[in-house]
């Protein structure tokens, strides 16, 4: 191999590296719009055996009752359903979120407080993170009533009306594309992460800059969306803003 090819590849190297350090988990699943806010122990396969059960920490989920599985499993078959046996393969149950009513006292000094209207008919929240490789991470939640019915909304794409979404470019790959359109608005790259657009039914890799200071007290960065099944720039620009400056008495 020339010095020529071995630069080249260090060049390359170096650019996936860098690259790789930007990439973030897209997605939520901190149930903010419903376990957040109720009286609700954490259980997960690697949480502890807390005597009595921690509200601050994930406990382990042999903890939990019969009724955890049960509401695993509907959340597990609802995104088998909207998102495909694919999808459904690349996420991995996480934890769950159960809310306990009946021990609402219990979680008195813990933060933030229980709100109950806020916490509404929350009495699980299933959290998965879906990962069809090592570089593309997305984190979601199914939210269930007491009933077992899904009532959380919609956090990833619906595979009858865009098929395939789940073919997800490569991070890498995409921000390749995403310079060749426009390099100087995604230099330097500071945050590359995947979302999911519920009006275009689809998941995006939003893209964004560091900021670049301006005339002080002005600085700007930039962001572009990019379809990630497609590549297609979806939207792009150039955000302006100003810094508070304390005044010097």
């Amino acid at each position: 191999m020339t010095k020529h090819w071995i630069y080249i590849l260090l060049v390359v190297s170096l650019f996936a590296c860098k690259t790789y350090k930007k990439i973030g988990t897209g997605g939520d699943w901190t149930g903010y719009e419903y376990s957040f806010f109720c009286p609700a122990y954490s259980f997960s396969e690697s949480g502890k055996i807390y005597h009595p059960l921690s509200i601050l920490d994930a406990n382990h989920i042999s903890l939990a009752g019969t009724d955890c599985q049960v509401a695993i499993d509907k959340a597990k078959e609802h995104i088998g359903k909207r998102g495909g046996a694919s999808f459904l393969g690349h996420s991995k149950f996480s934890s769950i979120d159960i809310t306990y009513l009946d021990s609402s006292a219990k979680f008195s000094n813990k933060r933030p407080l229980f709100d109950l209207k806020k916490c509404g008919s929350t009495k699980y929240f299933v959290q998965f993170l879906y990962q069809p490789s090592k570089h593309i991470a997305y984190r979601f939640g199914i939210a269930l009533n007491a009933q077992f019915e899904v009532i959380s909304k919609p956090c990833f794409p619906d595979v009858s009306v865009t098929p395939n979404f789940d073919q997800v470019l490569g991070p890498l790959k995409a921000f390749r594309m995403a310079k060749r359109h426009n390099r100087n608005l995604l230099l330097p790259l500071e945050k590359l992460e995947l979302i999911y657009d519920s009006k275009l039914n689809c998941f995006v890799w939003e893209m964004q800059s560091g900021v670049r200071e301006l005339e002080k007290p002005k600085y700007e960065y930039g962001i572009l969306k990019m379809e990630a099944h497609t590549g297609k720039i979806l939207d792009k620009m150039n955000i302006l803003g100003r810094r508070y400056v304390t005044p010097d008495f």
